[in-house]
């Protein structure tokens, strides 16, 4: 799939769950179900601005970059159960990679912390 494809996917998903974005963007409590479904929209929304940053740093259009990460960064910040949600995934991510002794490059973490 390109990333135009998985960005309407992933804005449907949003538009059928409307009601579970919404409070799980405000932080509000979700329900064990609720909390599965907003998960993987915020790990959808994660991985589609990540890819966009890879292909703007592979076609050397750091303006595009820089854009993406502030973008990502900003909506993080407008909505906390959001950056929760991101905040633990990475955390995560970053303590199987240790276990694993895979890459520590946090590029990702680090420039949307950063902001």
């Amino acid at each position: 799939m390109t990333i135009t494809q998985n960005t309407i996917l992933a804005n449907q998903t949003i538009s059928n769950n409307s009601d579970i974005w919404r409070r799980g963007c405000a932080n509000d409590t979700l329900n064990a179900r609720e909390m599965v479904i907003f998960k993987r929209m915020v790990d959808d929304q994660n991985s589609i601005t990540f890819f966009r940053v890879l292909k703007g740093v592979r076609l050397d259009d750091l303006s595009t970059v820089g854009i993406e990460v502030v973008d990502f960064a900003r909506f993080l910040c407008h909505n906390p159960g959001a950056r929760k949600v991101w905040e633990e995934r990475e955390t995560n991510l970053i303590a199987s990679r240790e276990m694993l002794g895979v890459s520590k490059n946090d590029f990702w973490y680090n420039e949307i912390k950063k902001l």
